[in-house]
């Protein structure tokens, strides 16, 4: 089970390097993934059965998790199990994502003031898992976990697309303030020229002549905010609209196949996993019933180990 392959992906070299270090004392392929360049390359070089997520957010967590689904063609076809590594503040959004199936499990990792045996620990049991559905086959409950985990990329890829279309607005807004302020300052400076104190200007200049400097300024600088300026403002924005269509035609592409997993999540939700407790206190039977009764599971409990295995 051991020699099964574990693979460590982290943005952060010393913290890869750390906890590289911690599973090599019980395991013995475990590899490192620290280059964001290389990510769809390692895991697919690595193969791995388990997948340790050791990155300091969440949000670069289902970066990586995403792009490795996005990117690479083999990794749907991979069975592994995804250890994510969190810190207390994102410790309840990770459980809500552990407990929808998009991962195998967490450990409470940052700061680096944790039980050092839980990170192995839950290695030990996702070999285990994988060992289980290699000797059985593919159960329904592992199809199910498959697609709570896609689900959860369609979430994810939502949530990118809704930030890059934020960004494309905000960079047009940009555009139209930069456009509106240009424009204000031509005008107001041409206004200051036109009612500046003529003093010394009168001096040599007579009165028609000085107007007609003016105006001629006056049409040279709207010429300039029509022209150049302008020209370059609206070129700016339509660079803008090509992105944006794209991100529109995207979604529209990708509207069949969410269609799809949406189903596939519907599906998978009637597979509710199976888990046996053994007690010999009819008490605890009830109370951890009452404890787990919001969790999407099957409970089956025995009193005895000879009732537990039959």
């Amino acid at each position: 089970m051991e020699s099964k392959n574990i693979l460590v992906a982290a943005e952060d070299v010393d913290d890869a390097g750390i906890i590289h270090d911690m599973l090599r004392r019980e395991f013995d392929n475990v590899a490192v993934s620290t280059d964001p360049g290389k990510a769809v390359e390692d895991f697919e070089t690595h193969r791995p059965a388990v997948l340790v997520l050791a990155f300091t957010t969440l949000a670069q967590a289902q970066a990586y998790y995403l792009g490795l689904y996005r990117l690479s063609t083999e990794v749907h076809g991979m069975p592994h199990r995804t250890i994510i590594l969190c810190s207390k503040g994102e410790l309840e959004q990770v459980y809500v994502l552990c407990k929808k199936g998009y991962y195998a499990n967490y450990v409470l990792f940052w700061p680096l003031g944790y039980d050092s045996n839980r990170l192995p620990m839950e290695v030990h049991h996702a070999l285990q898992q994988m060992g289980i559905g290699e000797a059985e086959g593919p159960t329904a409950a592992e199809f199910a976990a498959q697609a709570r985990r896609i689900q959860g990329l369609e979430a994810m890829l939502e949530q990118n697309l809704a930030i890059g279309q934020e960004q494309l607005d905000l960079a047009s807004q940009s555009f139209d303030r930069a456009g509106d302020e240009i424009e204000t300052a031509l005008e107001g400076f041409s206004r200051r020229l036109a009612s500046e104190q003529r003093g010394e200007l009168l001096e040599h200049w007579d009165r028609g002549g000085f107007e007609a400097a003016i105006d001629r300024l006056a049409r040279e600088l709207d010429q300039l905010k029509q022209g150049q300026i302008g020209q370059n403002l609206s070129a700016a924005r339509a660079s803008i609209e090509p992105i944006r269509q794209w991100a529109y035609q995207l979604k529209q592409q990708l509207e069949p196949q969410m269609e799809s997993i949406r189903t596939l999540q519907q599906m998978s939700d009637a597979v509710k996993p199976l888990v046996l407790i053994v007690d010999d206190d009819e008490f605890q039977h009830r109370l951890l019933r009452r404890v787990l009764a919001g969790v999407d599971l099957e409970l089956c409990f025995a009193a005895s180990s000879s009732e537990a295995r039959r």
